[in-house]
């Protein structure tokens, strides 16, 4: 353990400094008592006893010290703030990193599906005051199974998000993500099974996504848009309607696309916690998503879009990188702006993220084969454009899948809010200066992980 790191613990205040202190005024009395009684230097016996009293004392306060300096030790070892690596030999004291995040962005997150989960894997790392606002409207596979026997709304993008929040070890985020691949529970996930059985137990959905989320020790919280079950339907070219968010995206063509979404019921309304997050948010982020099934869902719940027009918050939009097959091909950026700008009121936004890295040939080739295409930015450029652009590469490649990069999107989601005029005007100096260590520290911390992550076990 490096001297720096022994002056971090003294820093950062893990309850040990008292002790630390007490401990030291106990050896001090010892070796006061000792002095006086072994140089004889009072004879008197009352002396004597005073003396043996203060060795007496201060033995009690140093092991009085010893046991409540060891006992937060340890406590702090339990909830996170120190981590031994028994490997390097190291102590790693997080407790720091953990007050940056507490008093991080107060960030509303609001979409579904996979987009959204992606987006609060990165964030999670900046900021503890995030709110997944989560769309309610699926109703294909298990979620819609569950929804349908037992009542409840669809679990699995609540499920998504809280995995992607958890703070627990890899093997409860596995459990939770395990789907079973035979028997009467073949294609039920058991996170769905979970929550449905929670909110049995607590007789509240609310409350079951809740208690889930101390169960897997999420940073945050993750609250469905409404407490009612939507069912989603959709109004084609051809003026035919569809209903259900399983079939609409697979019943859309270039040729006949979406022209209207609804929800049923139309008079569903917001929880009271989703509105009073979006009235204390720092920043309002739409996720990148289904554009008609899992984002625009959610400004037609009651409540919503009046309270982020309201909302003394930086609004961010985040644009997708592929469309959605049937759903939005051919669709640009300002396709995606004006369909949301037409039920959410787009002159709300303060901007608009947009990725201006270009994905690989050939996987561009494998999209195409399949139905899709890559959303040109045509908006960037404009001279009416209504809020300002934040162009950056947030994409990654994997199996020849093109998604949007947790870490890339997150940093440049921070970045984002950290430089907005109005923002700056509304924080104090110092929180400033805190927020930017935040995230200095945060993207060191996250490059070091990728490093250890790539780098072979015999270099590290």
């Amino acid at each position: 353990m490096s001297l720096r790191k022994s002056k971090d613990w003294l820093r950062y205040g893990l309850r040990l400094k008292r002790w630390i202190v007490f401990g030291l005024l106990g050896i001090l009395l010892i070796l006061l008592g000792s002095t006086e009684i072994l140089t004889n230097r009072f004879y008197s016996m009352n002396y004597q006893i005073y003396y043996g009293l203060l060795i007496v004392s201060g033995s009690y306060i140093v092991i009085l010290s010893h046991l409540e300096g060891v006992k937060n030790f340890v406590e702090s070892m339990y909830r996170g703030e120190i981590q031994v690596d028994l490997n390097s030999r190291q102590i790693n004291n997080t407790y720091a990193e953990r007050e940056l995040k507490a008093h991080g962005v107060k960030i509303v997150a609001i979409g579904g599906g996979t987009g959204l989960s992606t987006m609060l894997r990165g964030l999670k790392h900046y900021t503890d005051n995030i709110t997944a606002v989560v769309t309610v409207g699926d109703d294909g596979g298990s979620s819609g199974i569950l929804r349908k026997d037992l009542g409840i709304p669809p679990p699995g993008d609540i499920r998504n998000c809280l995995v992607a929040l958890a703070n627990t070890d890899q093997l409860m985020s596995n459990l939770m993500e395990y789907r079973f691949d035979h028997g009467t529970l073949e294609g039920h996930c058991f996170g769905n099974i979970f929550i449905g059985a929670m909110e049995r137990v607590t007789d509240n959905f609310e409350q079951a996504v809740q208690k889930t989320s101390e169960v897997l020790a999420i940073t945050g919280k993750v609250l469905p848009v409404t407490p009612t079950p939507l069912s989603l339907k959709a109004r084609m070219a051809n003026q035919e309607w569809i209903e259900g968010e399983s079939k609409i995206g697979h019943s859309a063509t270039k040729e006949n696309r979406i022209r209207e979404i609804f929800i049923d019921p139309s008079a569903a309304q917001a929880t009271e916690a989703v509105l009073a997050a979006i009235q204390e948010a720092d920043a309002i982020i739409v996720a990148p998503g289904s554009l008609y099934t899992s984002i625009i869902p959610n400004f037609l719940v009651g409540g919503v879009t009046e309270a982020i027009q309201k909302a003394n918050a930086v609004k961010i939009y985040v644009t997708n990188i592929m469309a959605q097959p049937g759903e939005t091909n051919g669709y640009t950026v300002s396709d995606h702006l004006n369909a949301v700008r037409d039920v959410g009121h787009f002159e709300a936004w303060n901007y608009v993220i947009i990725n201006s890295a270009a994905p690989p040939a050939d996987v561009l080739k494998s999209y195409e084969a399949a139905g899709s295409d890559f959303v040109k930015d045509d908006y960037s450029g404009r001279d009416d454009r209504k809020c300002m652009t934040v162009l950056g590469d947030i994409i990654e490649v994997q199996d020849n899948i093109v998604r949007h990069s947790s870490q890339k999107l997150a940093s440049t989601i921070y970045q984002t809010i950290l430089n907005d005029r109005s923002f700056k005007k509304t924080t104090n100096p110092m929180n400033l200066i805190y927020l930017e260590r935040s995230k200095i520290i945060q993207e060191r911390r996250m490059e070091h992980s990728e490093v250890n992550h790539i780098l072979p076990n015999s270099l590290l």
